[in-house]
């Protein structure tokens, strides 16, 4: 088995982070968790200003970039503030809550 890289790593000590707020904490508090991560992620993707597709495991096809990719960096970030700002109608949505 190869090594993890630092980039798989730190995915997966994030998504355990996550996982264990969920568990321990409950759902309101792992949504915000979630959704602070998906801001995150925004800004990254922001500061990077492309996102890369194509299949994976393969080279990028192409890269979204422009306007059309700060757009949509600032509707995820926009998200993720919305899911720490009202974990409770995220849950809803997502239909994640208990009956």
């Amino acid at each position: 088995m190869p090594p993890l890289s630092p980039f798989n790593l730190r995915g997966i000590v994030v998504v355990g982070g996550i996982a264990a707020l969920f568990l321990f904490l409950g759902e309101s508090v792992g949504m915000r968790g979630l959704g602070f991560v998906i801001f995150a992620s925004a800004l990254i993707g922001w500061k990077s200003g492309r996102i890369p597709y194509g299949w994976q495991g393969h080279e990028p096809s192409g890269y979204i970039t422009g306007v059309l990719a700060k757009t949509l960096f600032v509707l995820g970030g926009l998200v993720g503030v919305w899911m720490v700002w009202d974990p409770e109608l995220w849950l809803a949505i997502l239909d994640w809550a208990d009956p």
